[in-house]
C-alpha cells in the first residue's frame, strides 16, 4: 500500500514539475506562430534598394510600382486623385490597417498597449484640424478602435472647427490639453501645443506598455523625441525615457548631446544638429533588427515590426512628397533612413 502512495507522490510531483514547462512551450509555440505572420507582413515592407531605385524614377511610376509589387495596395485607398496629400493620407490609412491586423494575432495582453499606439493617428487628426488642414476624418477615424474613435456625428463633419473638436475631446486627456493652449492656438501658435500632445501620447504608451521589452521601446522613442526637442531648443520633455531631461537641458552643443547619448548607452555619431537626428532613427533600424534576431520567440518581434513598419511609411511618405515635387534623387536618398 505504502508503494502505490509513493508511485502516487512521485506522478504528482513529477506532474506539478511539468506545468511550467508546459507554460513555456506554450508561449514559444504563440510567438513561433505570430513570428511566422509577422515575417511574411516584413517581407511586403519596400526593401531599402527599392527606394533607392525610386528615387530615379517619377511620381506616377512609382505609385503604379509599390501598388503592384507590394502589399500596401495604395490605389484601394485612394480616390480618382493621385495627389502627395491624397497618398499621404492613403498611407496613414493603410498602417492604421496594418496595426489592427496585428492585434488580431498579438496576444490579449498587448491589447490596451494597441490602443494607446494607434493615439498617434488621433494626434495627426487634431493638430490637422487645428492648424485647419484638410483630413478625411470618415476614411481614417472608422478604422480605429473603440476606446480611438470620434463620435459618428464628429466623423461626418466634413470640416469641423477648432470649437466643435474642444466640445468632441471635452473630458479626455486631448481635450484638456486643447483647453489649456486655448489662447496660444487661437494666435497661431502651435509649437507648443503640438509637444504637449506627443507627451500626453507617450505618457499614455508608457502606462499601457505589458512587459520590458514594450516599455524600454517606449523609452527609446521617448528619448530620440526629447533629444529632437532638445535639438531645436523646445521644451515639453517626456519623462518616460532613458535620458534625464536634466541632462538635455543642460547640453549646449552636439559635442555635449553626443557625450549625454554616450553616457545612456546610445553610440550615436554626427558633427551637426541634423547628423544627430539621422543617426538616432538609423539606431532605430538597429535596434530593430537586434530586437528581431536576438529574440525571435517573445513579444521583441512585435516591438521590432512596429519600429520597422513605422520607419518603412516614413521613408515612403518622403520618397513620394519629393518625388512629387522633382527633387533631385541624392536629395530624397539623403532624407530617408535606409
Amino acid at each position: 500500500m505504502i508503494e502505490y502512495y509513493l508511485i502516487g507522490g512521485v506522478i504528482l510531483v513529477g506532474f506539478l514539475a511539468l506545468i511550467p514547462v508546459a507554460y513555456t512551450i506554450k508561449s514559444y509555440l504563440t510567438y513561433a506562430y505570430i513570428n511566422g505572420r509577422l515575417r511574411a507582413r516584413q517581407n511586403q515592407l519596400v526593401t531599402p534598394q527599392n527606394l533607392q531605385n525610386y528615387t530615379e524614377r517619377s511620381f506616377e511610376d512609382i505609385v503604379y510600382d509599390i501598388d503592384q509589387n507590394f502589399s500596401i495596395e495604395l490605389t484601394q485607398y485612394l480616390q480618382p486623385d493621385i495627389s502627395y496629400g491624397a497618398l499621404d493620407n492613403a498611407l496613414r490609412t493603410h498602417h492604421i490597417d496594418d496595426i489592427n491586423a496585428i492585434r488580431r494575432f498579438a496576444p490579449d495582453q498587448y491589447n490596451e498597449f494597441f490602443n494607446a499606439y494607434l493615439d498617434r493617428f488621433i494626434i495627426r487628426i487634431i493638430k490637422n484640424i487645428v492648424r485647419r488642414r484638410r483630413v478625411n476624418l470618415a476614411e481614417q477615424t472608422r478604422r480605429l478602435p473603440g476606446p480611438n474613435r470620434f463620435s459618428i456625428a464628429f466623423r461626418q463633419n466634413q470640416d469641423p472647427s477648432i470649437q466643435e473638436l474642444q466640445e468632441e475631446l471635452r473630458g479626455t486627456r486631448y481635450g484638456a490639453i486643447i483647453d489649456d493652449y486655448e489662447d496660444q492656438i487661437t494666435d497661431n501658435e502651435y509649437k507648443s501645443f503640438e509637444n504637449e500632445l506627443n507627451k500626453a501620447y507617450l505618457h499614455h504608451l508608457h502606462r499601457t506598455a505589458p512587459t520590458d521589452t514594450a516599455k524600454d521601446y517606449v523609452k527609446t522613442i521617448t528619448d530620440q523625441i526629447n533629444l529632437s526637442l532638445a535639438l531645436n531648443d523646445a521644451e515639453n520633455f517626456a519623462e518616460t525615457g532613458r535620458i534625464p531631461t536634466d541632462e538635455l537641458k543642460e547640453a549646449s552643443n552636439t559635442r555635449a548631446y553626443k557625450d549625454v547619448l554616450a553616457e545612456n548607452g546610445y553610440d550615436i555619431d554626427g558633427e551637426t544638429k541634423e547628423e544627430l537626428e539621422h543617426g538616432f532613427r538609423q539606431h532605430l533600424q538597429d535596434y530593430a533588427t537586434k530586437l528581431k534576431t536576438r529574440q525571435p520567440l517573445s513579444d521583441a518581434i512585435i516591438i521590432s515590426y512596429l519600429l520597422r513598419k513605422n520607419r518603412n511609411v516614413q521613408n515612403l511618405n518622403i520618397l513620394l512628397k519629393l518625388s512629387y515635387h522633382d527633387t533631385p534623387p541624392a536629395q530624397i536618398k539623403g532624407a530617408m533612413t535606409l
